[in-house]
């Protein structure tokens, strides 16, 4: 097989398999419930930022995105809480 045959066949399965990646599928919603974001003390940059990326994904998959503080012991109290919590 000539190189450009070789690049024009890889390039074909390319378009395949990005083309399949479009079909409408049969899966339900992601997420089905409230997602909880745990970050450090209130007022901090990362609850800031944390805010800002809830705003952002509540809009966008159309379901509840709360920010919960865990302050103290420098983030492990929230690390934990993120740890024990159910999928």
């Amino acid at each position: 097989m000539t190189c450009e045959r070789k690049a024009l066949c890889h390039l074909a399965g390319a378009v395949l398999a990005a083309s399949a990646c479009l079909l409408p599928s049969d899966a339900p919603a992601w997420p089905d419930r409230v997602v909880r974001i745990l970050t450090g003390p209130a007022g901090s940059s990362g609850d800031a930022g944390a805010r800002t990326l809830a705003d952002g994904l509540s809009d966008r998959w159309k379901q509840p995105v709360i920010v919960e503080n865990r302050a103290g012991a420098d983030h492990i109290l929230a690390a934990q809480a993120s740890a024990v919590a159910g999928a």
